[in-house]
């Protein structure tokens, strides 16, 4: 009868309390004219976080390859380390009921900015983050926003996740110190490597620019003007 009588009062004082609570009224309406559902700010910003983690991945992944073809791969080791740093604020803006509409997934915060500074910070940071990705390559180390700790237990699990995230992090700063491939070589205009304009300047001289005389419909370029 006791335990009864706590269970009602428990339930009655926990009703009084969430008669007092209010909701967030929608800050926006959509496009189709229907207002923001405050309750789902904390899915968007988890999708938001997503999105960024896969967009920096990847796209440190193509800058790389484009500066160092197939060894430029470990960059993308970094392009992570800033999708997991917003993946992160998308998670901690979330939970805060932040509006998401404003933020866009390619666009990086403050604690990125505060990372990239410090030459330190920034060089731990790749450091974990590469022994974290070869924890998860190995499957010593599970995907979860504290790559901090999942770090230290890919190192705990597999101890060659610490050799191979040497690998990465040390082809990350040797190849900070070479030049790309594009500029190994000064880069031609198109009509000094073209071979079909070189053809036609030996034969038609100054008339091989047909840029004006065709657009402009005057006919065949072959002929004198």
């Amino acid at each position: 009868m006791k335990r009864m009588m706590q269970i009602a009062t428990c339930t009655i004082v926990a009703l009084l309390i969430a008669g007092t609570a209010y909701g967030v009224e929608p800050a926006y309406r959509g496009p189709f004219g229907n207002p923001e559902e405050p309750a789902l700010r904390p899915y968007k910003w988890l999708w938001r976080g997503i999105k960024a983690t896969a967009y920096h991945t990847v796209t440190a992944l193509r800058a790389g390859n484009e500066d160092y073809p197939l060894f430029g791969t470990v960059y993308a080791a970094q392009g992570f380390r800033v999708g997991l740093t917003e993946f992160n604020r998308s998670l901690w803006r979330g939970m805060s009921g932040s509006l998401h509409i404003h933020t866009d997934y390619r666009e990086t915060g403050k604690v990125h900015e505060f990372i990239e500074q410090d030459m330190l910070l920034r060089n731990v940071a790749d450091a974990v983050t590469a022994m974290y990705v070869t924890g998860l390559l190995r499957g010593s180390a599970s995907l979860r926003p504290e790559f901090i700790t999942q770090s230290h237990q890919a190192l705990s699990v597999n101890r060659t996740a610490f050799e191979n995230a040497v690998v990465i992090y040390g082809g990350q700063k040797g190849l900070d110190r070479t030049t790309p491939v594009h500029q190994w070589k000064p880069v031609k205009e198109w009509e000094e490597t073209n071979p079909v304009r070189r053809a036609q300047e030996r034969y038609i001289g100054q008339r091989a620019n047909v840029n004006n005389m065709r657009a402009e419909g005057r006919g065949n370029f072959l002929r004198n003007r």
